[in-house]
């Protein structure tokens, strides 16, 4: 009958979804685990290369727990955190390069007035110029007694 025929489709149908339901779940969970037991793997590296090293305890333990610091927070991405982006073409680069860093560069008084009177400035500037770099809290990213290879803003 039509009602049986129903039935046999809601619970084939249901059987489906909840087949795909489990197999996205086991899929994200395998994922976990993997990186979970990479960043493990990493910690046991770790600890290893400063037993064998004789590093002392106490700063075995400051690095350990400063890499598991640094390693739970996410930073922005960068363009060479991408590998995908060196396959563009110089000219997408190039376009890609003045979309992001244009407002930056324009917020100087200097390439403000510059860009007023040379209109390709920022096109020409933004890919030789200018990067993104991404640090973390407790960076040190100005060392004493150096000379600095580069501004920052």
């Amino acid at each position: 009958s039509v009602e049986r025929s129903w039935n046999v489709m809601c619970l084939v149908i249901g059987l489906f979804v909840s087949a795909l339901l489990i197999s996205q779940l086991s899929a994200k969970m395998v994922r976990v685990q993997t990186l979970n037991h990479d960043r493990l793997q990493q910690m046991d590296l770790l600890s290893r290369f400063f037993a064998e090293q004789g590093v002392p305890r106490i700063l075995a333990q400051r690095i350990c727990r400063q890499v598991r610091d640094r390693a739970s927070v996410t930073k922005p991405l960068t363009i060479q955190d991408l590998p995908s982006l060196s396959l563009l073409p110089t000219t997408l680069k190039q376009e890609l390069s003045c979309a992001i860093f244009a407002r930056t560069l324009l917020r100087h008084p200097v390439f403000y007035t510059w860009s007023t009177m040379e209109d390709a400035l920022v096109e020409d500037l933004a890919p030789r110029a200018v990067d993104l770099e991404a640090y973390s809290k407790d960076d040190d990213i100005f060392v004493p007694l150096q000379a600095a290879q580069k501004v920052y803003f």
